[in-house]
């Protein structure tokens, strides 16, 4: 262990301590063991500040940064994100520190501030998926964050616009599973908004059908990521096989008559990540007689 015996021999040195701080993140990474490995790393990097550290401060702050947030020191790293920001650093990097700052924000419920930092990064770096991303969560679960109501229509645009540009990107892909997923949200409640506002059917039917449009292509692209052409196909017919199975049974008049219930008593839904509770919300706030209140990480 070079930083350890490095640290040993030269206790006040700022940047063995940086040094020594980001192995031993590096460390807890790889072997996901937690235990003493985060504060240890947490208390060199701070040690590094203290004793006044020049040099790679804007790496420092986004790792102390990351590893506050993952620590749940959520208010420490807003402020730590907000040090970055301090520092003369590129676009990218820019544009990085703002999305993780309004990723804190969103933890504290500060929302306004969080969408500003969104918006931030992504007028620095129009194809930020990840601003985006976290940008149209804010804004749909929370939709006068920003003083008024969300214009969808400019939503989608703005992110149609930025989607195309990602094509000529090394890392493509991965961001364009990202922008997908986003730009479905987006486009869903723009439809949605549409049809509980009276606009021509013709016009809704088309935004509703290009928000599954985008849902498609990101799961597709997604699965791509993972799995080869052929065991793509096999998982696509094994899917509709079932999906098939489903609407073979569930039919009209499946369920006998009577069933349900008039009380407005809320309804919690829960469930393991990914296994469709979202959707399952989602779905159920789309009747006129339901209000879908959003997620809650308490649960």
């Amino acid at each position: 262990h070079p930083p350890l015996t490095t640290h040993r021999e030269y206790p006040n040195e700022p940047a063995v301590h940086a040094m020594l701080a980001s192995q031993l993140q590096i460390m807890d990474m790889r072997s996901h063991s937690g235990g003493t490995l985060p504060k240890e790393a947490l208390s060199h990097y701070r040690k590094a500040l203290e004793l006044g550290i020049h040099s790679d401060l804007d790496v420092i702050y986004l790792n102390l940064g990351m590893l506050e947030s993952w620590m749940g020191l959520i208010e420490d790293a807003a402020k730590t994100f907000g040090k970055l920001l301090e520092q003369y650093i590129n676009d990218n990097a820019r544009a990085e520190a703002y999305h993780h700052r309004g990723d804190a924000y969103a933890n504290l419920g500060h929302f306004s501030e969080a969408a500003a930092d969104y918006r931030a990064a992504i007028a620095v770096v129009p194809i930020d998926s990840t601003a985006w991303g976290g940008l149209i969560q804010v804004l749909k679960e929370h939709p006068n964050c920003e003083g008024e109501a969300v214009n969808w229509q400019t939503v989608v645009d703005d992110m149609e616009s930025a989607l195309a540009t990602i094509a000529n990107k090394p890392d493509k892909q991965a961001a364009s599973v990202k922008f997908h997923f986003a730009l479905f949200t987006a486009s869903d409640k723009l439809w949605t908004t549409m049809n509980k506002t009276g606009v021509e059917k013709q016009l809704v039917t088309t935004t509703k059908a290009s928000a599954w449009s985008h849902l498609s292509e990101a799961n597709r692209l997604e699965f791509q990521r993972h799995v080869t052409e052929v065991q793509y196909f096999q998982r696509k017919q094994m899917t509709q096989a079932q999906i098939d199975q489903f609407v073979g049974i569930f039919k009209a008049g499946a369920f006998p008559g009577g069933i349900g219930s008039h009380h407005q008593t809320p309804v919690f839904v829960v469930g393991m990540m990914r296994s469709g509770s979202t959707l399952l919300e989602q779905i159920l706030s789309s009747h006129s007689q339901v209000f879908g209140a959003g997620e809650d990480s308490v649960f």
